[in-house]
């Protein structure tokens, strides 16, 4: 892909950029259809953006990357709503405090290791 600062900043911009509005759209749906057939769609929609990102990559194409990963933003941003809408339907009013710190520190430790992780990966494969 010829990744330099620009490209990868892009890629992780167009993951971003959805999570302004989506969530807002994703949680109205959630009240319309229901937490258990939302989460169904947008861990689906996650799962086949990060199939095309896969395909994109392979065929070194990035502006199939970016539409990629413009699909998973828009995915995974809603699936960050459904978990909060399943973890009310779960916990006590008491709870709930704890239920979503914990959501949001294991939330934060993936994407920190999503960051901290692949250049060390990349030079175990010897990338």
């Amino acid at each position: 892909l010829g990744l330099d600062n620009t490209r990868f900043a892009m890629l992780l911009s167009a993951t971003a950029l959805p999570n302004l509005l989506v969530p807002v759209f994703g949680g109205a749906l959630l009240d319309i259809r229901g937490s258990r057939w939302g989460t169904m769609l947008f861990v689906v929609v996650t799962l086949l953006g990060q199939i095309a990102f896969a395909s994109s990559v392979h065929l070194q194409w990035f502006l199939g990357a970016v539409l990629s990963q413009i699909l998973v933003g828009v995915g995974a941003g809603s699936t960050v709503v459904s978990q909060a809408a399943i973890s009310s339907e779960y916990f006590q009013a008491t709870e709930m405090g704890l239920a979503v710190g914990i959501m949001e520190s294991v939330h934060n430790l993936s994407n920190w290791m999503g960051q901290a992780m692949p250049a060390e990966i990349m030079q175990f494969f010897g990338g």
